[in-house]
């Protein structure tokens, strides 16, 4: 887990659930090979094992035995031939003792044993008090990834929520699945209205298994020239590099508030009624 160990240019992948037997991503390490087989064919050359941690979604719950399946797996891949590399990480849910665990497990719960870590909300609503405790972690020196906010109903219905924890210092993850449609047609306008908005930072797979969620990137950046974007390297590859090196990140254009085109909608509205 050296930090110089981003230096090819292929394809970045910060979130896979690839780890065997812990959570609802890979179920086997035959899988997880067949999983990392399709990454590298698709041309992925770093991928991060991102295993969930405090999240229903766990089949263990205890985190240093999650700590301990994920090390035993980074070194069992070691001995396999396979032309990418594999790093540590986690997706963490969020609970009111996050800061806590970080002091506690931040070298494993961080990517690459850096400063930035993914950080999962639920799907269905957003806890009060968020931006209170996103600038308190910034304070204390992590910072977080909010990832697949595109998928939260709440962000769908409200996505300038996003850009008020952007502009404290939050980055966002979106799925490359919803870009497609995966999770739907909200999901997939809600990641476009986004990425319209320079509100995102990073594309990962967030894969969990060979055939329905694949670790696949390289459709990327045709879906996003589709749409008029042209920053596909720096969200697949140069962002991703320098956040696994613990580096500031490149810069993607000033954010946009998506309420202020609301609001102006909502005055000519009025005006015409």
């Amino acid at each position: 887990m050296e930090r110089n160990s981003t230096q090819n240019n292929r394809l970045i992948d910060l979130h896979a659930h690839i780890v065997p037997g812990v959570d609802d991503g890979a179920k086997s390490y035959a899988e997880s090979l067949k999983m990392l087989q399709i990454a590298e064919s698709d041309g992925i050359g770093t991928i991060v094992a991102a295993p969930h941690v405090f999240s229903a979604h766990n089949r263990i719950k205890d985190i240093e035995k999650i700590i301990a399946r994920t090390r035993e797996f980074l070194e069992r891949l070691n001995r396999c031939p396979l032309n990418l590399q594999v790093l540590q990480g986690a997706e963490v849910f969020f609970t009111t003792d996050v800061m806590a665990y970080l002091k506690q497990y931040g070298e494993f719960l961080a990517l690459n044993s850096g400063s930035y870590f993914l950080l999962e909300f639920p799907f269905e609503f957003i806890f009060p008090g968020t931006w209170d405790f996103i600038f308190n972690i910034l304070t204390e020196g992590w910072i977080p990834i909010i990832v697949h906010p595109e998928r939260n109903k709440v962000i769908q219905r409200n996505p300038g929520i996003l850009y008020d924890w952007v502009k404290t210092g939050a980055m966002i993850q979106l799925n490359a699945g919803s870009l497609k449609g995966t999770f739907g047609e909200e999901a997939r306008a809600t990641s476009f209205h986004l990425l319209h908005h320079n509100l995102v930072h990073v594309i990962a797979s967030d894969a969990h298994s060979p055939d329905l969620r694949a670790p696949e990137l390289s459709f990327v950046q045709e879906a996003l020239e589709n749409q008029g974007i042209e920053i596909a390297h720096l969200l697949l590859y140069s962002i991703p590099r320098l956040i696994l090196d613990d580096k500031a990140i490149s810069d993607i254009g000033e954010p946009r508030d998506p309420r202020k085109k609301r609001k102006i909608f909502d005055f000519l509205k009025g005006m015409f009624r």
